[in-house]
């Protein structure tokens, strides 16, 4: 039977500084950060081990400018390598601020088709619902940025009953990346459908 010695880690091959552009949201930076670190054993060998990051930085994560650093930790190492010296996988991520450009254009929305019953709901309710939180906009310097939007409509108030006819919707870009700039005032629009939703007639023998 091959007897197995156990090792323990003794260091750790740290990656290189991540740079993303402003604007990039912490849940994308998660998605690349490095799943795997190599770890250097006590017995001269070398490991790659998963790697389980955590959400907080130092200093707090913002879309906007800085250096962040991370930490992540290793998980489902074998049983005989031990991390006594509880060693650490640190990532710093730093944003940087491109040039200037503008938006060129942005997705296309097709018409929301919304069925009301007797009990109306505020047009409001509908938005939250049913409409995008966010909106794809395309760039003159051939980037894509996904733009977090609230809905303006221009046929009623916000607080409005959702009565029968059509309503217009505008997007307005909220927390836009400062290096985005909307010269050409270019916002996505969607129409909003009010229908009746048919009543269900009750038959005699269910009465």
């Amino acid at each position: 039977i091959e007897q197995i010695i156990c090792a323990d880690v003794v260091s750790v091959k740290q990656p290189s500084e991540i740079v993303v552009r402003e604007g990039t949201r912490l849940n994308e930076v998660m998605g690349i950060l490095p799943k795997q670190a190599v770890i250097t054993l006590s017995n001269g060998d070398e490991f790659e081990s998963e790697v389980e990051w955590s959400e907080e930085s130092e200093p707090e994560y913002n879309m906007n400018s800085g250096t962040f650093s991370f930490n992540g930790d290793f998980y489902g190492l074998p049983q005989y390598i031990k991390n006594s010296g509880e060693y650490r996988i640190l990532q710093t991520v730093r944003i940087e601020t491109p040039e200037k450009t503008a938006i060129e254009s942005c997705e296309t929305l097709s018409d929301i088709v919304c069925e009301v019953s007797n009990k109306t709901p505020y047009l409001s309710d509908i938005v939250e619902d049913r409409f995008p939180k966010m909106i794809m906009i395309y760039l003159e310097d051939g980037t894509t940025y996904n733009a977090d939007v609230k809905w303006e409509c221009k046929d009623a108030q916000e607080d409005s009953y959702a009565s029968e006819g059509e309503y217009n919707y505008s997007a307005q870009y909220i927390n836009l990346p400062s290096y985005i700039e909307n010269v050409n005032d270019i916002n996505a629009t969607v129409k909003l459908i009010i229908e009746k939703k048919p009543g269900v007639r009750v038959q005699e023998d269910e009465i």
